[in-house]
């Protein structure tokens, strides 16, 4: 539920940005409000434009695509049916 709250935050403030309603909300807001905005936005600016940034994001990149394309082992029908001589525990008269 905390999941889809976030989305549904997220594209809010995501159309609220592209639309420009969001620096017109800020606009009518307190000059504190409005300089705090300034400032995050500018840090948020400065964070994705480092290299360091860059280089994790296509470091997780990489490690996705590589993780997904490898193959997952799959049990043979013997391996998963097991020794069929042997009652399954629980199963015998005396367990009871």
């Amino acid at each position: 539920m905390k999941f889809l709250f976030g989305v549904f935050v997220g594209a809010v403030g995501l159309w609220a940005y592209r639309s420009g309603k969001l620096e017109t909300l800020t606009g009518r807001s307190p000059a504190s409000v409005q300089e705090a905005f300034s400032v995050a936005s500018d840090r948020v600016k400065q964070v994705a434009e480092d290299p360091r940034v860059g280089n994790a994001v296509a470091k997780v990149q990489d490690a996705v695509s590589t993780a997904s394309s490898s193959t997952i082992g799959r049990p043979s029908q013997s391996e998963v049916a097991g020794p069929t001589d042997q009652p399954l525990p629980g199963t015998e008269p005396g367990n009871q």
